[in-house]
């Protein structure tokens, strides 16, 4: 088995817990089963008993071939399958493919498991059918029991904060306690809905009379330093979609580093971290030294279009006179 990963693979069971316990035990592969003790009234005696806290679900952790043996040698367990739309050619006809075991990746089934963990009983399993997560932003939590966690915001309509969902698959979803939104930072905005553009135009409002505070004698005032730190702790990792939301964001978040007056280490980041940069540089180093080749500026035609237009010539035109 040298060589093969070790993986998360998610089993279906209806064994007894028991049961799962001896057979784990045998085989000597890691799983996690969670259980929890239920109270129930007997003939008016109350009697505890061991129930399953994941559903009927089992995960173990090993080699595939480890698997497939603890499936082939043990009744009332066996694999689960991702299902795959598969397309049909000739009739065009889709269909669903079951021809890989279902894995979990370490890092989604850490969360999981931390999340479980938080619960003593009753752990409140939801169908990712049950919650549209399109409607809801990926988030990273990032103080607090469930730190660093990461999944899908659950809010209530106006409220930034919320419970964050984290789903395995498409077979289950186990949402976290309710987090305040100081705990939560904002990674991808949700595909549907227009609350982003409500979030930077709020934010736009206050860096306006931040500005204005500060140039003031009293200067900033609790409440935009509140405001400010929010801001950067809550967007300083968003992805935005949009060109126009990246730069956007990069204004914001500069202006917010400033009037808090951080180190610019803390905020100015190198161009190489750009993707092709080094790439790009070169090309214009070669071009530069080669007099026989000739370098085309394209602009947009705008405002911000022409002012770049005119930074790269002047810089194009010094580099030229230098070399």
């Amino acid at each position: 088995m040298t060589g093969t990963p070790i993986k998360w693979f998610v089993l279906k069971t209806s064994t007894s817990i028991s049961r799962i316990r001896e057979i784990m035990t045998r085989e000597g592969v890691e799983f996690f089963f969670p259980t929890f003790q239920s109270t129930a009234s007997v003939k008016e005696k109350k009697v505890s008993r061991e129930k399953a806290l994941v559903l009927d679900l089992l995960f173990v952790h090993c080699h595939e071939v480890e698997m497939v043996r603890v499936c082939e040698c043990n009744k009332g367990v066996r694999p689960i399958y991702q299902r795959r739309p598969v397309l049909n050619k000739d009739s065009m006809d889709l269909s669903i493919e079951h021809s890989h075991y279902l894995v979990v990746p370490d890092k989604q089934m850490g969360y999981f498991m931390r999340t479980v963990s938080m619960y003593q009983n009753n752990v409140p399993f939801l169908s990712p059918k049950e919650v549209d997560m399109t409607k809801g932003d990926v988030v990273r939590v990032i103080d607090g029991p469930f730190r660093g966690i990461e999944g899908t915001l659950i809010s209530e309509q106006g409220k930034d904060g919320g419970r964050v969902l984290v789903q395995i698959s498409d077979i289950v979803a186990i949402p976290t306690m309710s987090i305040a939104p100081e705990f939560l930072e904002i990674l991808h905005f949700a595909p549907t809905g227009k609350h982003a553009y409500k979030k930077f135009d709020s934010f736009q409002k206050r860096l306006d009379t931040a500005i204005a505070n500060k140039k003031t004698d009293l200067g900033l005032t609790d409440t935009d330093i509140k405001a400010l730190r929010t801001f950067i702790a809550r967007y300083s990792n968003l992805i935005p979609d949009t060109n126009n939301y990246k730069a956007k964001l990069l204004t914001y978040l500069i202006m917010a580093h400033r009037l808090l007056e951080h180190p610019k280490e803390e905020y100015e980041h190198s161009p190489f971290r750009l993707s092709d940069m080094k790439k790009a540089v070169d090309i214009m180093h070669n071009t530069i030294m080669d007099t026989e080749n000739n370098i085309l500026v394209v602009v947009d035609s705008d405002l911000d279009g022409y002012t770049s237009g005119a930074i790269i010539l002047s810089l194009l035109n010094k580099l030229i006179k230098t070399f």
